[in-house]
């Protein structure tokens, strides 16, 4: 009876330990894909820009060298009248870069070539066409979009990443100066030279408000002091948000309704009656948030003249990058994407894992390329940045750490498991006595 009891005393002393190794495997591995483990990048300039940013295309190659990538330059031309033909003859290039030399990713500078897409929810750009290299996009009617996606041997899902930088759709006469200016604050920001926060927004008007606590969740993987904003903080309207957006905050995550151009603010079920922002008066303040990420449907359609995303993008002397959406709605399932990053990945790896998160989820599926809703999903800005970096020691996780899952999970089980224990020891006493 001594051996039993020292047997199952020593199994339930183990089995902490042991669930809780497994329970590391199943909880707080990353949620992240593997990287290729290539990192070539190609920079692709508008030609007829080039000569006037030619030093700072100079400075950012050596800023993303420093990053560890291999990096060319491709001053594009492409005189074809026919802008489907002229995105096709980019992928072409890019297609053979990939095959060839094995290419991680790329940015778009100044007025690039794009496609559109059309299925049940409308027609929309879409910067997927140029991740995917091993799918086959068709336009079997002839107009002038893509209408089917074939898999072939290949699937959807992107190989590469892909980002853009071009002010053209707000103010054309100045592209070259704003230019120059976002590519200075952009070095600032790679050399380490500028003010971070560690901080993060999220202003959640009404319609998502019941939904806070999950999106807050997602950005504790990034972030651990985090401002929520929502109805049952404070009243979200537009006298709030232009007070708010330019406060102190590296990353800023928006819940507006929006088009292309204005953001509208509701109260309860009444549309706009909380008052609207253009992005003619976003042009006249200065927004501090370095990083946004803009659940704002149409918002970063950059085909649209002051379209909002390109607008928070050129006009703030501190954004840097936007993650946007040409279609409705916006980027879903946040963990696969904060959680890269919050591991010292790139703004452009992160977006290229985010793609997976159908894939990644254990229980939601529904948010890969396949969802029309998510397949505008676009970056604006240098997808080179990093917002963590790897060597930091202290980053938010969003998860606990094996330890604590051994008390949460396995702590009831082994209390369980010693009492059962002693009161078998005292019964087979009692028997012991009886007889």
């Amino acid at each position: 009876m001594k051996k039993a009891l020292t047997r199952g005393i020593l199994f339930f002393l183990i089995a902490p330990f042991i669930l809780s190794s497994m329970s590391y495997f199943v909880f707080c591995i990353p949620s992240m894909q593997q990287t290729t483990g290539v990192s070539n990048f190609i920079i692709y300039v508008n030609s007829t820009i080039a000569p006037s940013i030619q030093s700072e295309i100079a400075q950012y190659k050596t800023d993303v060298e420093a990053k560890g990538y291999t990096v060319k330059i491709y001053n594009w031309t492409d005189s074809n009248i026919d802008l489907m033909q002229r995105a096709v003859s980019l992928k072409a290039n890019i297609t053979a870069e990939y095959i060839n030399n094995g290419l991680n990713g790329t940015v778009l500078i100044g007025d690039m070539p794009y496609v559109f897409y059309e299925d049940g929810s409308g027609i929309y750009i879409c910067d997927l066409y140029f991740m995917d290299m091993d799918g086959t996009w068709d336009n079997p009617n002839g107009d002038l979009d893509f209408d089917s996606h074939i898999d072939g041997s290949g699937d959807m899902y992107p190989e590469i990443f892909i980002g853009r930088i071009n002010p053209r759709p707000v103010n054309n006469t100045h592209e070259v100066s704003l230019l120059q200016a976002y590519f200075q604050r952009n070095h600032e920001f790679h050399a380490g030279n500028t003010v971070m926060f560690n901080n993060s927004l999220m202003y959640i008007d009404d319609s998502w408000e019941v939904w806070s606590q999950g999106w807050k969740g997602d950005m504790e993987f990034l972030y651990d002091n985090i401002t929520l904003v929502n109805n049952t903080i404070e009243t979200t309207n537009s006298t709030n948000y232009m007070k708010e957006i330019i406060k102190p905050y590296d990353f800023g995550h928006i819940f507006i309704h929006s088009d292309s151009t204005t953001h509208y603010f509701i109260n309860g079920s009444l549309y706009w009656v909380d008052g609207t922002i253009s992005s003619s008066q976003l042009k006249i303040i200065d927004t501090t948030p370095k990083f946004l990420n803009l659940y704002c449907c149409y918002a970063s359609s950059f085909d649209v003249q002051d379209n909002l995303g390109t607008q928070y993008l050129f006009s703030s002397n501190n954004t840097l990058a936007v993650f946007g959406a040409t279609t409705s709605g916006g980027f879903q399932m946040n963990q696969y994407l904060y959680e890269p990053l919050a591991n010292g990945w790139t703004l452009g790896e992160s977006f290229r894992n985010w793609w997976f998160n159908d894939i990644l989820d254990p229980i939601v599926h529904t948010h890969g390329p396949s969802d029309p809703t998510v397949r505008g999903n676009v970056l604006l800005g240098d997808p080179c940045l990093t917002i963590r970096d790897i060597s930091e020691e202290e980053v938010p996780h969003g998860k606990l750490s094996p330890l604590e899952l051994s008390m949460i999970i396995v702590g009831p089980i082994l209390l369980v498991g010693i009492i059962s224990l002693i009161i078998v020891h005292v019964k087979n006493k009692k028997a012991k006595i009886n007889n």
